[in-house]
C-alpha cells in the first residue's frame, strides 16, 4: 500500500492523460476511420450552413480537427510530448466551441466539458507529476 501512496499522484496523472486521451483518440479515429473524412467534411459543412464562414474554411478545419484530435490523442496515451499535445487539443476545443457557439448559442456542452477540465488539470498540475510517461523517461536521460 505504500508504493501506492508514494505514487499516487503519477498515477492520477496517468489516469487523466489516459482517459483524456482516449476520449480525443476515438473522437479522431471514427472521424477519420469510421466515418471517413469526406463524410465528417460534409456533416459538419451541413450542420454549419447559415453560419456565413466559407465551406472551404470549414471543410479545412474539418480535417485538421479530426487527425488533431487522432495524433493528440495518441501523444496523450503514450505520454509523448504531453505538452504540445495538450495544447493544439486546447486550440482545437476553443475552434470546436467557437463553431458550434456560431451554429447555436445555447448548445449541449456535455461531450465538451469532460475534455476540458481534464485538459486543464494536465496543463496546470506539475509536470514532474506525470511520472508515467515517455516524456518522463527522457526527462532522465
Amino acid at each position: 500500500m505504500d508504493i501506492v501512496l508514494e505514487y499516487k499522484t503519477g498515477i492520477a496523472m496517468l489516469f487523466m492523460r489516459i482517459i483524456l486521451g482516449f476520449l480525443f483518440l476515438m473522437q479522431g479515429y471514427d472521424k477519420v476511420f469510421r466515418l471517413g473524412l469526406k463524410k465528417t467534411e460534409e456533416g459538419i459543412e451541413f450542420a454549419m450552413r447559415g453560419s456565413k464562414l466559407p465551406g472551404s474554411l470549414i471543410k479545412m478545419i474539418a480535417v485538421i480537427s479530426s487527425f488533431v484530435e487522432l495524433l493528440g490523442g495518441i501523444m496523450l496515451v503514450a505520454g509523448f510530448l504531453i505538452y504540445p499535445a495538450l495544447v493544439l487539443l486546447g486550440i482545437d476545443l476553443v475552434i470546436v466551441v467557437f463553431g458550434m457557439s456560431l451554429r447555436e448559442p445555447l448548445w449541449n456542452m456535455s461531450f465538451v466539458w469532460p475534455r476540458l477540465v481534464l485538459l486543464l488539470a494536465l496543463l496546470l498540475l506539475p509536470a514532474a507529476w506525470d511520472r508515467f510517461s515517455i516524456d518522463h523517461f527522457y526527462s532522465f536521460l
